[in-house]
C-alpha cells in the first residue's frame, strides 16, 4: 500500500506541476506581451508628448524668424537710403542680397510695380495683377510707417518654386514697400529640431527596438531612430497604401514581420502621419523563457519540499501506525494473544488501535469461553470452529482428549482449518460402526457443518454407553452361571444367520 499511495501521490504532484507549469507560461507569456507594448506606448507618449512641448518652441521660432527678416528688411531700407548709391540701386540690391542672404530684394511704387530687385527678371512685375500677393497690395495702401507683411507659405511669380515673402514700408522716395524673398528651407533649418521626425531620429533606442513615422499620404518613411535599420519593410504590405493600411490595423498591438523578422508593433495615428515603435519578437520570448527557468525551479523546489513533507508525515503519522496494526494483527491470527495495539500520534488510529485492543480480548477469550459453555453442557461433549478467511481454528479445551491423540498429532491437526477438517472428515468416512466412529479405541458421535467459508460442529465420546450397553446386552443374551447362551441369545443369533443367508440368496 505504501508504495501504490507515494506513486500515485507523486504522480499527482507531477500533473499539478506541469498544470502549474503551464499556467505560469500562459501568464507570463501574456504579461510579457503586454509589458511589451505598454513599454512601446510608453516610448510613442514620450515622443508625442515631447512634440506637444516643443509645439510653443515652435511658435517662438517662428516669430523669432520673422522678426529676424524684418530687421533684415529695415537694415536694408536703412542702408540703401544712407550709404547705397542711388544712380546704380540694382547692383546695391544684389550685393545686399548677398550679404544679408537672402534670395530677393524688390523695391514697389505706389502702384504695386517692381521698379527695382536684386533680381533683374522681377522688375517690371505688377503685384496688383496676382491674387497671391493680396497682402502685399494692403501693405502698399496703408499708411502706418511701421507697418509689415509676411506670406509664409506662397510662391514665386517667375519660377513658381516655395518662397517666404516679408515686406515693410519703405523709406526711399518713389518706392512704397521693401519685400525680400526667402527659401523655406531657411524656417525649416530652424525649426527643425523641434518636428516630431527630428525628435524620432534623435531618440536613442536599442538595436531591438525602434520608433518611426511615416507620412499617411504618401506611405513614406519620414524619420526612424538612429541605432536601427534606416528602413521598414512590412511582409505582404509592398505598396505605399498597404504599408499604410497595416500601420492603422496596429493601433492595439500586433505581431508582424519587419524587415524579415518577427516583431510586436503598435502605431498611433498623428493626423497627417502615422507614429509606430516596434521590439524585437526574440527579446520578449527571450525575457519570458528566462523568468519560466526561474519560475520552474521555484515551483520544482517547492514541490518537491511540499512531497518531501507529506511523505514525512503521511509516513509518520499513517503507514508507521498502519504497519503496526497489520503486524499486529497477523501476530494475533497466529494465536500470539500478547501484542497490544497502538498508535504512536493522538490521531484516528487511537481510536482504532482501542477497538482492536477490545476486538483481540474478545478475540482472545473465545475458545475459553466455548470450552465453558460446552464443558457445562457434559464433560464428554467439545466443539470446534475453522474459519477459512481468517485461518483460525477455534477448540474446546477437551478435544484433544476427546479424539484421543498424542501431542504431535494435535499440533499437526489443529495448526490450519484445512488439516483439522481432512482429519475428522476421515474419520467420518472410516471406522464406523453403527451411528458412532471408532477410532483411537474409543466409540465417538460427530456432528460437522459446512456454512460458507466456517467449518463447525461437536464431538461427543460415547465409549462409556456403548460399552455399558454392549454389557447389558450381553447378560441378558447368556446365562449368568454358566455363560451359555440363553433362549433370547439362540434365538438373536439364529435370526441373525437367517439374515445373513437371505442377504446372500438375493446377491
Amino acid at each position: 500500500m505504501k508504495k501504490i499511495l507515494f506513486r500515485q501521490i507523486g504522480i499527482a504532484f507531477l500533473v499539478i506541476t506541469f498544470l502549474l507549469f503551464g499556467g505560469v507560461s500562459f501568464y507570463e507569456f501574456h504579461s510579457q506581451r503586454a509589458r511589451c507594448f505598454a513599454e512601446l506606448n510608453d516610448m510613442l507618449d514620450e515622443v508625442i508628448k515631447s512634440y506637444e512641448s516643443s509645439l510653443v518652441t515652435i511658435d517662438e521660432l517662428i516669430a523669432s524668424f520673422e522678426d529676424d527678416y524684418i530687421n533684415r528688411a529695415k537694415a536694408i531700407d536703412y542702408m540703401l537710403l544712407n550709404d547705397a548709391d542711388s544712380s546704380n540701386i540694382d547692383n546695391e540690391l544684389k550685393k545686399l542680397q548677398s550679404f544679408m542672404e537672402v534670395l530677393s530684394i524688390h523695391l514697389v511704387d505706389d502702384s504695386g510695380i517692381i521698379q527695382a530687385s536684386s533680381n533683374d527678371e522681377s522688375i517690371g512685375l505688377d503685384l496688383k495683377a496676382h491674387a497671391e500677393t493680396s497682402e502685399f497690395w494692403d501693405l502698399i495702401q496703408n499708411p502706418d510707417s511701421n507697418a509689415t507683411a509676411i506670406d509664409m507659405n506662397t510662391r514665386s511669380l517667375l519660377s513658381n518654386e516655395p518662397r517666404i515673402y516679408i515686406a515693410i514700408k519703405s523709406s526711399l522716395p518713389n518706392y512704397s514697400i521693401l519685400q525680400i524673398g526667402v527659401n523655406p528651407s531657411a524656417l525649416a533649418d530652424v525649426i527643425k529640431s523641434s518636428t516630431i521626425q527630428t525628435i524620432i531620429a534623435q531618440m536613442p533606442t536599442l538595436p531591438t527596438k525602434a520608433a518611426f513615422v511615416v507620412n499617411k499620404a504618401t506611405g513614406k518613411l519620414e524619420s526612424i531612430t538612429r541605432n536601427n535599420d534606416q528602413e521598414v519593410n512590412i511582409r505582404n504590405a509592398e505598396t505605399p497604401e498597404k504599408f499604410v493600411k497595416v500601420l492603422e490595423n496596429c493601433t492595439n498591438g500586433k505581431l508582424v514581420y519587419i524587415n524579415n523578422e518577427l516583431r510586436y508593433l503598435t502605431t498611433r495615428d498623428c493626423g497627417d502621419t502615422i507614429l509606430a515603435a516596434y521590439v524585437d519578437a526574440d527579446l520578449v520570448y527571450r525575457t519570458a523563457w528566462t523568468q519560466l527557468f526561474y519560475a520552474f525551479i521555484v515551483i520544482t523546489l517547492v514541490s518537491l519540499a511540499m512531497l518531501i513533507t507529506l511523505y514525512y508525515h503521511i509516513n509518520e503519522y499513517v503507514i508507521k501506525d498502519i504497519q503496526s496494526i497489520s503486524k499486529n494483527v497477523q501476530q494475533m491470527l497466529l494465536g500470539n494473544y500478547h501484542v497490544t495495539f497502538s498508535s504512536k500520534h493522538k490521531t484516528e488510529f487511537s481510536s482504532i488501535s482501542g477497538l482492536l485492543n477490545d476486538w483481540k480480548a474478545s478475540y482472545k477469550n473465545k475458545t475459553e469461553r466455548m470450552s465453558h459453555i460446552v464443558e457445562s453442557v457434559a464433560a464428554n461433549v467439545g466443539a470446534f470452529e475453522c474459519l477459512q478467511s481468517i485461518h483460525q481454528n477455534f477448540f474446546s479445551d477437551n478435544m484433544q482428549q476427546l479424539l484421543n491423540v498424542d501431542d504431535m498429532i494435535w499440533q499437526t491437526i489443529s495448526k490450519s482449518e484445512d488439516s483439522f477438517r481432512l482429519y475428522i472428515d476421515s474419520l467420518i468416512n472410516s471406522c464406523t460402526q453403527g451411528e458412532y466412529i471408532y477410532a483411537n479405541d474409543q466409540f465417538l458421535k460427530i456432528s460437522a457443518f459446512k456454512q460458507d467459508d466456517a467449518y463447525y460442529g461437536t464431538i461427543t465420546n460415547c465409549t462409556k454407553e456403548v460399552l455399558e450397553s454392549r454389557k447389558m446386552q450381553a447378560e441378558a443374551e447368556t446365562d449368568s452361571l454358566t455363560s451359555v447362551l440363553n433362549r433370547a441369545g439362540f434365538r438373536k443369533r439364529i435370526e441373525l444367520q437367517l439374515a445373513e443367508k437371505t442377504n446372500e440368496a438375493f446377491c
